[in-house]
């Protein structure tokens, strides 16, 4: 069985139904170092950066989160998250995405069909926060989708970036992160 470890501030409801399938996924919080080492993935979840920052400092993940990423583990940043992770924020140990944000944002919550070549010639309802988007990667970074010239999805080896979340019914997203994480565990 998959176990997936969720850090949110606020974990968005469109998450929660997607992670239902209790068959092949135990889906757990993650509260302490120790949770990051009983977990084969991870998503993380902020509509705020800066409050993520201060998660990860009162429960002490910090090290224990970039040890498990530096091995391997699939991670999935949704929301402003990938913002701590950039290799330009000097502020965070966890700088390790070769991506670069706006410093503009989204202007509003909003849901909306896009296209992610790599998992569907179909639109995919995904959420939008008032979050910024990523400017600009490295050649090395995947674009996996835009939106309007805008960099929404990317991935980089062993984390996945969305500046969105799945919309309701998703069936695309998920999997290919439960996939990434079934790949890894098979290395």
């Amino acid at each position: 069985m998959i176990q997936v470890g969720i850090i949110a501030v606020k974990p968005p409801e469109s998450l929660v139904p997607l992670l239902s399938d209790k068959q092949r996924v135990a889906w757990r919080t993650i509260e302490t170092a120790l949770d990051l080492e009983q977990v084969n993935g991870i998503i993380i979840f902020t509509e705020k950066a800066l409050e993520l920052e201060e998660r990860f400092n009162k429960l002490k993940l910090v090290k224990a989160l970039t040890e498990k990423l530096l091995a391997g583990t699939p991670l999935w940043l949704m929301g402003a998250g990938f913002l701590l992770f950039q290799k330009n924020n000097y502020n965070s140990p966890l700088a390790l995405l070769d991506v670069t944000a706006t410093k503009a944002n989204y202007p509003a919550e909003f849901t909306k069909g896009i296209y992610i070549q790599a998992l569907d010639t179909n639109k995919i309802m995904v959420k939008f926060y008032s979050t910024p988007w990523i400017a600009k990667v490295d050649p090395h970074v995947g674009v996996m989708s835009r939106d309007q010239h805008k960099i929404t999805m990317v991935r980089q080896g062993n984390i996945l970036v969305s500046v969105f979340v799945p919309g309701a019914g998703d069936n695309k997203l998920v999997p290919y992160f439960l996939a990434m994480i079934t790949e890894n565990l098979n290395k």
